[in-house]
């Protein structure tokens, strides 16, 4: 087995430099197998009597380098002066075989950037951890970087035995010396750690440039992207301007850039950035990515990308029509359909009937079915509250028991008293009614022995009304909030005596019926210091349900130093922030002087 020597993966984290990217040059400096010739070839010299050709190599070929004992200069092969100032890596590839090495005993790949006159030891091989005697190792590769190691015009490399008599010996073969050069700014986009071709117009999934399918009523799809810069001297510039990714083509505006990438990018980094994909109609929507930089010849990068807009819709069951179990009634609220004939359809669309339910509000649910014989049948009901097509959301499965041995029967459980959620989404919603023989049923089995049942639910609010909300900074302010915060604007912050601050706050109607501001002229009232003034009143004094917001304008003029507060108060006809009251405040400062020399007085930290 090949053992990586445990202190030599502490020199690859310090030393070495990963080849991962394609721009970088690479180049043989020396390529040696021993076969020609004798001391010195090409590069590589015997450093004594310690090291010699062995001509019946138990390596590959018929030559390869003996080492042996532990004599210093002379149990070492060196080369000649390398000049490898081009490089920013280089590696040393080599096979070795040990023969009587004793435990504890080693070699060492060394490294000298003055001709010889030092070196240093960049990975040692010991007898026991790192190798086996009588085992042949081959491409073991050190690797040294110019960010590490200084990189000279008379660098050298030398392999030493550091052993303890001539009876040990290392053998080395197929020496490779390569050089790894750098490169400037080169970028490169990648998508789901695939790389996309500047230009490409086929979107695939694969890269993540095909955003799939996703539902227009209300999915979304966000894919990440990666912005490499493979160059490895200069950093990479997007120059088109924040968000740096422009969105072009037929559907635009079904994609947005939801996370912007940063730059300038690294030599070897990267950054990403997030497209979201939000379809606004059925079928294949189309745009295309530009990223302008200044990569010399893939300026700008540009590809295409795509997804489809689909209708969601309920997964498919069906029971079977071979038997007669099946549903017989179902009875919730308004809903009171009865339907005896079971085997005539293994899957009934009863989604023309409907029935209003209230937030908050219960009603009894009764399922009766027909066991076809003596048998037993069980019922249940799926109700989807959050309208996203599924019926696997805690709270929306019902289990309404079994019968045994009925034509037209109400199972264990009927009726069963549902209480629709507060927080159940307004609007038409599906209810799923399964009967089974023998078992419980799932929602979306098929091919069962029994039948199944679809209903519409329309959820409507549980009291209709206005319903205020008041924002700084797009940040909620509770009603009665008296801790004023940066956060929210409702803290002014420092400002100078004789100077001003305006600060914008929102009046949102989050219910369900029109808000009125019923305070009459001025709507806003603002009590407290002096030095907080309204200077701009909400445009109207009404929003109706779902209309625009309105907003007003809060100064800030203190004339002395100190912090001061106020109370702004909007009297409306919400049921229980009425009015809607919360403090501001804000800190007068003097302004900055400056006197001779330059100092200045009254500096606020």
């Amino acid at each position: 087995m090949n053992l990586k020597p445990p202190h030599f993966k502490q020199v690859i984290l310090l030393f070495l430099l990963t080849i991962s990217f394609n721009s970088i040059s690479q180049t043989t400096i020396d390529s040696e197998d021993f076969e020609t010739g004798s001391f010195p070839f090409t590069y590589w010299n015997d450093g004594g009597g310690d090291c010699s050709l062995n001509t019946a190599s138990i390596l590959s070929g018929t030559n390869s380098v003996n080492l042996q004992d532990n004599s210093g200069v002379a149990s070492s092969m060196t080369t000649n002066d390398i000049d490898i100032t081009s490089y920013t890596s280089v590696d040393i590839t080599f096979d070795y075989r040990a023969v009587s090495m004793e435990n504890g005993e080693d070699f060492w790949i060394q490294y000298s950037d003055d001709g010889g006159a030092s070196y240093t030891t960049v990975a040692s091989y010991v007898s026991g951890t790192d190798f086996s005697n009588n085992t042949t190792y081959t491409n073991e590769t050190v690797s040294i970087d110019s960010g590490t190691y200084t990189f000279s015009v008379n660098s050298q490399f030398r392999i030493r035995c550091d052993a303890s008599g001539n009876g040990d010996d290392v053998y080395f073969d197929n020496v490779l010396i390569e050089g790894y050069a750098s490169t400037a700014q080169e970028i490169n986009i990648q998508g789901n750690a695939v790389n996309i071709v500047d230009g490409d117009t086929a979107p695939t999934v694969t890269d993540d440039t095909d955003f799939g399918s996703v539902d227009v009523t209300s999915g979304t799809q966000v894919n990440t992207f990666t912005i490499q810069n493979t160059g490895t001297v200069t950093s990479l510039n997007l120059t088109g301007g924040s968000p740096y990714i422009v969105i072009s083509g037929t559907n635009a505006a079904d994609f947005s850039v939801t996370a912007n990438p940063t730059t300038p990018i690294l030599a070897s980094s990267s950054t990403t950035f997030n497209i979201t994909f939000n379809p606004s109609a059925i079928g294949l929507r189309t745009a295309t990515l530009t990223i302008a930089n200044d990569d010399s010849d893939e300026n700008p990068y540009n590809f295409d990308i795509q997804g489809t807009g689909t209708t969601p819709s309920y997964c498919t069951s069906n029971g079977s029509t071979t038997y007669n179990t099946g549903v017989t009634l179902v009875s919730f609220n308004t809903i009171n359909n009865a339907d005896p004939t079971n085997n005539d359809n293994a899957y009934e669309d009863f989604t023309a009937i409907t029935t209003t339910v209230m937030q908050s509000s219960s009603h009894n649910l009764t399922v009766n079915v027909d066991t076809d014989g003596a048998y037993t049948a069980h019922a249940y009901v799926w109700i989807d509250w959050n309208q996203d097509f599924d019926f696997d959301d805690v709270g929306e499965a019902y289990d309404l028991g079994d019968a045994n041995s009925v034509s037209d029967g109400a199972t264990s459980l009927s009726p069963l008293s549902i209480t629709i959620p507060g927080t159940a989404t307004l609007g038409t919603t599906r209810m799923r009614v399964l009967a089974k023989y023998n078992s419980d049923p799932t929602n979306c089995e098929t091919g069962f022995d029994g039948e199944v049942e679809d209903y519409s639910i329309e959820i409507i609010s549980s009291a209709p009304a206005p319903e205020i909300n008041i924002q700084g900074n797009a940040v909620n302010i509770v009603d009665g909030d008296t801790s004023p915060t940066v956060t929210d604007d409702t803290d002014f912050g420092s400002v100078a005596t004789a100077s001003t601050l305006d600060q914008t706050f929102t009046i949102q109607n989050t219910g369900s019926l029109t808000l009125n501001l019923t305070g009459g002229s001025p709507l806003v009232d603002i009590s407290g210091d002096a030095a907080f003034t309204i200077v701009t009143q909400p445009s109207a004094s009404s929003i109706a349900n779902g209309g625009s917001d309105l907003t007003f304008v809060v100064r800030f003029s203190p004339t002395v130093g100190g912090t001061v507060q106020a109370v702004i108060s909007i009297d409306n006809d919400d049921s229980n922030e009425n009015p809607y009251n919360f403090t501001i405040q804000g800190k007068g400062v003097a302004p900055l002087t400056e006197g001779p020399g330059g100092v200045t007085a009254d500096l606020e930290l």
